[in-house]
């Protein structure tokens, strides 16, 4: 064989050799070297888990295993640098995301390379997947890095559902703030607007009573008229038989007799008219500026009847105190004159519809334990209130007389002024049983809310 024949055959053999040698070091070799990598990571991944990949850094070619069929598959070239090429196989809007990612990667190989992006199916749809690598040896002449690509689909819909969860929790909550605010200016208007209602319903108590007081005092007060008409007439008669000298010691002593019982007379209407007229300027008074003073209680509850005196005097029911004299206050008298006056008024109303005659006891008790208080007992005798009513009593409005004029707001404001003062009502009643309420009240208030 001619030397030229042999040396083109050694040089084949030789070509063949450096071939072999480099498929087998270039890519059968590394992948061998990845089928051991594999082989741990199967034994952890589930069926559902992915695909276990390795990427050639220099030529870029991709390889992977899948757990249901355990083959090495090799994927066509992936050229990082054309996006047109990553456009066959990765969604347009994540291209740009992920080259950056494997820039960064190529750029520090010591650090481990994770991406999520929507990855294109063989049916040509896309799906969400998570991409983890790093080098073999994490070395930065190593030309080879393996990892996990894994379906995540389920996952990002959860985190959608999450995020559109989040956004709707913020929304309801933003909405939640608004209502709040509403709400607590609604209240502030409803607030505002109760306390101008309870000082006009003041008002109006107090126009209602001034009649009343009116013909009330008139009655001291003709008397005083009528009696100094008298003594005027008494006085004349003894000047006439004084000028005659015709007056008789019989005479003189009738008339002294007559002076002095008309004088005791005066000074007792005139004594009873300053009361009604100190007990109606007190209570009006506290009742219009809420000015916090020192007060004895049985005093505050004796002037707060003798403003009621017209329309008690009128009716067939008696007021029967049991009030300690002792009791001292440093409190607002004004709201607690009208509690009284609210509770009465309730009663004349209401509790004696279906009576002759009824009964209202007032009780005071004072308490030194603790916090030092005062327990106001209001009873009367009456028809009482059915469980429904009981439950309504403090509601504003609600009355079971309307027809008869009445607003439903006397309790309400009981029950409002009774907090202010610092304290708290109790209510016992049941129909046909009378009707019972029970206030306590701190003996010193520091100030009015």
């Amino acid at each position: 064989m001619p030397w030229s024949i042999m040396l083109v055959v050694a040089l084949i053999v030789f070509l063949f050799v450096i071939a072999n040698w480099l498929v087998w070091h270039v890519r059968i070799k590394p992948l061998k070297q990845f089928e051991k990598l594999t082989q741990s990571l199967l034994q952890t991944l589930s069926q559902d888990d992915g695909q276990i990949w390795i990427l050639n850094l220099k030529t870029q070619y991709l390889y992977y295993y899948h757990p249901n069929t355990l083959e090495l598959t090799e994927i066509t070239l992936l050229d990082w640098d054309n996006p047109q090429h990553l456009q066959t196989w990765l969604h347009r809007d994540d291209i740009e995301k992920v080259r950056e990612k494997f820039k960064d990667f190529l750029n520090n190989r010591n650090q481990a390379f994770t991406a999520e992006f929507r990855l294109m199916t063989g049916k040509g749809s896309f799906r969400w997947v998570q991409l983890k690598g790093q080098c073999l040896d994490n070395s930065r002449n190593d030309i080879y890095m393996y990892g996990l690509l894994q379906n995540i689909e389920n996952l990002v819909a959860t985190k959608n559902e999450l995020a559109q969860s989040q956004s709707k929790l913020i929304e309801t909550q933003s909405e939640l703030d608004q209502t709040s605010d509403l709400t607590q200016d609604a209240l502030s208007e409803v607030a505002t607007y109760q306390e101008e209602l309870l000082a006009h319903r003041q008002m109006v108590d107090i126009a209602e009573r001034v009649p009343e007081f009116a013909h009330e005092i008139n009655t001291p007060i003709g008397i005083c008229v009528t009696a100094t008409s008298h003594m005027q007439e008494a006085m004349l008669s003894i000047n006439n038989k004084i000028s005659s000298n015709t007056l008789s010691k019989k005479a003189l002593e009738k008339y002294q007799d007559e002076t002095s019982n008309t004088l005791k007379l005066m000074q007792q209407n005139i004594e009873r008219a300053a009361d009604l007229i100190q007990s109606f300027k007190q209570i009006t008074a506290d009742q219009t500026s809420e000015q916090q003073r020192h007060f004895n209680l049985n005093v505050l509850i004796n002037d707060t009847l003798n403003t009621l005196r017209p329309k008690l005097k009128n009716s067939p029911h008696t007021i029967e105190l049991n009030t300690s004299e002792t009791i001292e206050m440093y409190s607002y008298p004004g709201p607690l004159s009208q509690i009284l006056i609210n509770l009465i008024n309730n009663s004349l109303t209401h509790a004696f519809t279906d009576l002759d005659t009824g009964t209202i006891k007032i009780s005071t008790f004072d308490y030194t334990t603790g916090d030092p208080s005062v327990l106001i007992i209001y009873a009367d005798n009456g028809v009482g209130v059915t469980a429904e009513q009981l439950e309504k009593l403090f509601t504003p409005y609600y009355t079971t007389n309307r027809e008869n004029g009445n607003t439903g707001l006397g309790m309400a404001i009981c029950k409002n002024m009774v907090e202010k003062l610092g304290g708290e009502i109790v209510i016992n009643s049941q129909k046909h049983s009378g009707f019972e309420a029970y206030i306590r009240l701190p003996i010193e208030l520091d100030n009015i809310s």
